[in-house]
């Protein structure tokens, strides 16, 4: 039975699935994006980065580096915190003189970074990026910071926060305009903070082409999805051709993952940014 991944997925699950395909693309993609962003958008020359250990870490920051460091950029430290680590300022006591710090955390380890990035004083001397935007930069962690560290949310729009993403409701595109003014129609609020409610609707377009391809063509299901790159078939547009994620294309059945524009969805100052 196929399955469809709407986010980003690790390269390596590809290699050992026959019947896994990603309409958002792999994990390296975004990352790869916010260290080209930060060198030549952001003017970054050195950077801290901090992320977990393992295989998410990995996925998240390493290829975040690979691409800073080729552009020029150092990274003079890349700081590695146990998944059920509690302290995180203790992982930034080290922490010196740089352009930014970088990193990608979730859940209540992000909450903690971006309390510590201020409790420790780092907020007065450099801004906290995310290598991903999702977990890190998300909705529902503004949310709480905004509920218990509004001083945390102060400072972290003073400098500007961004991240990588490959879908938001600011996405300035009248395809995308239309899909957000249909979710508010709906459900009576813009889509949040974060890429699932885009990345979603591209899979299951993904799906609905790729049906209606099996009656087309007489195929089976993995064939049909391929052929929607190779025929160029209906490309996981509605009905009227609108894809609110931009430009895309699928990489074959090998290694069977989108690519597509990856969005540096930014906020500073009350303002929203991509």
């Amino acid at each position: 039975v196929p399955a469809i991944y709407y986010n980003g997925t690790p390269v390596f699950l590809f290699n050992n699935y026959e019947y896994l395909m990603s309409s958002g693309g792999g994990t390296a993609q975004m990352p790869s994006a916010m260290g080209d962003y930060l060198y030549n958008e952001l003017g970054c020359r050195t950077i801290y980065t901090i992320t977990q250990e393992g295989t998410a870490g990995d996925n998240y920051v390493n290829p975040l580096i690979e691409v800073f460091e080729g552009l020029g950029g150092t990274v003079v430290q890349d700081i590695r915190v146990p998944s059920d680590a509690t302290d995180i300022g203790s992982y930034l006591q080290n922490v010196g003189e740089a352009d930014a710090l970088v990193g990608w955390l979730s859940g209540t380890q992000g909450v903690g970074l971006w309390t510590s990035w201020y409790d420790l004083g780092l907020a007065d001397r450099m801004p906290l990026y995310g290598a991903v935007h999702g977990g890190f930069t998300d909705y529902f962690i503004w949310a709480q910071l905004n509920n218990s560290r509004p001083d945390v949310v102060e400072k972290a729009l003073e400098w500007g926060v961004y991240a990588p993403i490959n879908w938001a409701y600011s996405i300035d595109t009248e395809e995308n305009q239309a899909f957000v003014e249909a979710w508010e129609a709906e459900y009576g609020s813009v889509p949040v903070g974060s890429n699932l409610p885009g990345a979603g609707y591209t899979a299951l377009l993904l799906v609905k082409a790729a049906a209606e391809a099996i009656y087309t063509f007489n195929c089976g299901l993995m064939d049909a999805l391929s052929d929607i790159v190779q025929r160029k078939l209906a490309t996981a547009t509605d009905r009227r051709g609108r894809r609110p994620r931009g430009p895309h294309r699928l990489c074959g059945r090998q290694p069977r993952r989108r690519q597509g524009r990856v969005y540096c969805r930014g906020r500073a100052a009350g303002r929203r940014l991509l």
